[in-house]
């Protein structure tokens, strides 16, 4: 029955009226055949729930395929779909973390267009091998920080490997800050012979 004589209508075929008016209702049917398919859940009296996994909450078990599929194979696929979206997760967490560093260091690339582009024949050369020192830079520093974020999250799970995660990023730290000094007197010692 349709409450206060509203006007009802389907995709495919109108139910009161021939033309949608304002308080119509729009309903739509589907129909799912009989299929044999296969269900890995906790039964529950008479109905399905999802199994609760020892890992806690947000690691439940339901799935559903369609088929005769054995339990070891469906446990098979759903570890290789959470491993797939496992890195596309990180790698889409490097993409942000590299577009951010890129944003941060377009400063640097920028001042030496406006400031180096002008010279002849050198200018565009060595703009070209400063963006490529940015770039390089950017690379370490996002794959370095989503690292430790990686290894911070890992420390509770799996401490031996959060700990070897956070040991190899904040070496990379150490290195690239150690090139980086060393570089920096090498040309304080090098401006100073020359005024010398």
């Amino acid at each position: 029955s349709v409450p206060n004589q509203e006007k009802v209508y389907s995709n495919s075929k109108n139910f009161l009226a021939q033309n949608p008016g304002i308080g119509s209702i729009r309903v739509q049917f589907s129909e799912v055949r009989c299929t044999v398919v296969s269900v890995l859940a906790r039964i529950q009296g008479k109905t399905l729930s999802s199994w609760p996994s020892a890992q806690g909450p947000g690691y439940d078990i339901a799935m559903l395929e369609i088929g005769k599929v054995d339990a070891a194979d469906m446990i098979a696929r759903g570890q290789s779909n959470n491993t797939i979206m496992t890195w596309i997760r990180r790698t889409g967490g490097w993409l942000l973390n590299y577009i951010g560093f890129s944003m941060i260091t377009q400063v640097i690339t920028t001042a030496a267009n406006i400031s180096l582009e002008w010279i002849p024949l050198m200018g565009p050369m060595a703009t070209s091998i400063i963006g490529l020192g940015v770039s390089i830079a950017t690379v370490v520093l996002a794959t370095t920080t989503s690292t430790m974020v990686a290894g911070l999250s890992w420390v509770i799970y799996r401490p031996m490997l959060g700990m070897t995660m956070l040991a190899i990023s904040l070496g990379c730290f150490s290195v690239a800050s150690r090139v980086g000094s060393s570089n920096g007197i090498k040309r304080n010692v090098y401006a100073a012979k020359l005024y010398d």
